[in-house]
């Protein structure tokens, strides 16, 4: 039996014996199907299947994970590590006509709440060379962990891709990217999702002060590694943001020139004022909202920036990412801009699935820009 629920939550993990009161401790727990909540007298409920229980909730986590093999991963696993392995594919879905399917149910479930399209995407694309290493905490909040992947015998030079998902601030999780850490762990590189504090609980700029701190973490775990900051959607503005201003990767003795490799950003808003929602007006107050623009840190030398966008993007406008290469290269920064037709929002993102690889060469650009560094390094550049 598997235990998943985690001390000072309001919902823990119970079923089987413990269906009907909380667990004593971490080993009174069966195959989690049911959530705790204690704003219901203290009883059970039972998960409906891809009911949206809030983003990293350990119920969903668990669940989605409890049929799948453990088995030890080198060099990420540790001792206390809980290892899963990659899935074998079993489906056909190289034909046309699955894969066309395939990629329209993950466009759909992608867009709302449930996590079934994500996994979709991951269970199809999923190699057996890739392992992963979840919930790996990086401070002492619940959504303070992130999670690894990483082919069998990465190589000791190994990139290291940080990529921090999307979901407007206020939602989304690393589960809902699994497919994107499994497809870019398959270049050859160690890859991480983080999750981070969303807002109404957090505003501007406590997910960005997460996403330095645990940058800082996986720094400290794999020194030495090329160091790439990447996103999507808000993800991407949160790199943007670790990658231009100094001031939250200095927070943790890091300095982005020095440190860090490159930026790769997928549908970020990074210009995005005047706010006109009230939902984000909340998410961004007005003390500090100026300082949130990735643009606004544009000028002077900074990491190379790798730039995708989809054509058709009507949620961030594919204005957001000309205009800040348009920036980042008149302040003397190495940038590449790519604009993809007939795509949109999730579609960029779900183009880092192998099965939809062929939307968009969005891998395949990635791959390069890790490869094909500038001729003279960031922090060259600035000391010149």
């Amino acid at each position: 039996m598997e235990c998943d629920w985690a001390r000072g939550r309001r919902r823990v993990l119970c079923s089987g014996a413990s269906a009907e009161r909380r667990p004593a401790d971490e080993d009174d727990c069966s195959p989690p199907d049911r959530v705790f909540d204690a704003g219901r007298g203290g009883h059970c409920r039972r998960l409906p299947l891809g009911a949206c229980e809030g983003p990293g909730r350990p119920e969903r986590r668990a669940a989605a994970r409890r049929s799948e093999d453990r088995r030890k991963l080198t060099p990420l696993a540790g001792r206390n590590d809980r290892v899963r392995a990659g899935a074998r594919v079993r489906l056909p879905w190289k034909t046309p006509r699955v894969r066309g399917l395939t990629g329209l149910l993950a466009s759909l479930l992608l867009s709302g709440c449930t996590s079934l399209g994500a996994d979709v995407l991951a269970e199809l694309g999923a190699s057996r060379n890739v392992d992963a290493v979840p919930d790996q905490a990086y401070g002492p909040d619940p959504l303070q962990y992130y999670d690894l992947y990483a082919e069998r015998g990465v190589a000791a030079d190994a990139p290291l891709i940080v990529f921090f998902h999307g979901g407007s601030w206020d939602s989304g999780s690393p589960d809902l990217y699994r497919f994107a850490g499994q497809s870019l762990a398959a270049l050859g590189s160690i890859t991480a999702l983080p999750a981070y504090r969303l807002a109404p609980g957090v505003t501007f700029p406590a997910f960005v002060e997460d996403g330095a701190a645990a940058v800082a973490a996986l720094w400290a775990r794999f020194p030495g590694h090329p160091l790439y900051l990447a996103g999507h959607s808000a993800g991407a503005q949160i790199a943007a943001l670790l990658t231009l201003d100094p001031r939250w990767l200095g927070a943790q003795g890091m300095e982005p020139c020095r440190d860090v490799a490159g930026f790769i950003g997928l549908a970020g808003p990074y210009d995005f004022l005047p706010l006109q929602d009230d939902r984000y007006r909340r998410i961004f107050p007005e003390a500090t909202r100026a300082q949130s623009q990735p643009i606004a840190f544009a000028a002077g030398p900074h990491p190379p920036a790798l730039l995708l966008h989809g054509a058709e993007d009507r949620v961030v406008e594919p204005q957001d990412s000309t205009a800040l290469a348009r920036a980042l290269e008149a302040g003397g920064t190495a940038v590449t801009l790519r604009l993809y037709p007939d795509l949109g929002h999730v579609g960029i993102a779900s183009a880092l699935a192998p099965i939809l690889k062929g939307r968009a060469p969005v891998l395949a650009e990635i791959d390069s820009f890790m490869h094909t560094g500038p001729d003279t390094p960031c922090s060259a550049r600035a000391a010149g």
